[in-house]
């Protein structure tokens, strides 16, 4: 049986908050493997911001790696204001981030933002429907992301549904 185990620890590190977690391949094994949510990194690149290490810049992507991180968590909302964590500013980085040789998890919101025990709220697109529609527009949407990493040749190791959902999902108190 596959088991996968997540240790968050936040982390400052010029200007920009890192989540990096520990990931078990199996219970058993307590094979441990270091990641780090980049979701962000992007929108930084875009804004400007230059990695550097040894004096040399290199990618965000680069530097961790090189500092034996092996996966990179990214974050994926539905239909975000801006373009960093829509569907396809998110597999643009896998696919960098898979050249690399990391494996990828992927965090599906299912939200147009943020997701977390306080704001749990469904994609605007979704608002109005019946929960049977929910239901369905939830399945379709995730196929559709789900074929388009496969499509794109990046397969995801690990697909974390919704994010801090303890107090409900997409919308629904009652999951």
């Amino acid at each position: 049986m596959r088991v996968k185990l997540f240790v968050a620890i936040s982390w400052t590190y010029v200007c920009a908050s890192f989540i990096i977690f520990i990931l078990s391949t199996t219970a058993l094994a307590q094979q441990f493997r270091w990641g780090a949510d980049l979701s962000f990194v992007p929108k930084l690149e875009r804004n400007g911001v230059v990695y550097r290490t040894g004096g040399e810049e290199h990618s965000a992507l680069e530097i961790f790696r090189c500092a034996g991180f092996e996966t990179v968590r990214l974050r994926l909302w539905h239909t975000p204001e801006e373009p960093w964590h829509g569907i396809d500013s998110v597999l643009a980085f896998a696919e960098r981030a898979d050249a690399l040789g990391f494996k990828i998890l992927l965090d599906i919101h299912y939200s147009d933002t943020w997701a977390d025990p306080e704001h749990q709220t469904k994609p605007a697109a979704w608002q109005s429907l019946t929960y049977p529609q929910l239901l369905d527009s939830m399945y379709r949407y995730t196929n559709n992301v789900m074929r388009r990493f496969r499509d794109a040749g990046v397969i995801p190791e690990a697909v974390q549904i919704g994010n801090e959902i303890g107090g409900g999902f997409c919308g629904r108190p009652d999951g």
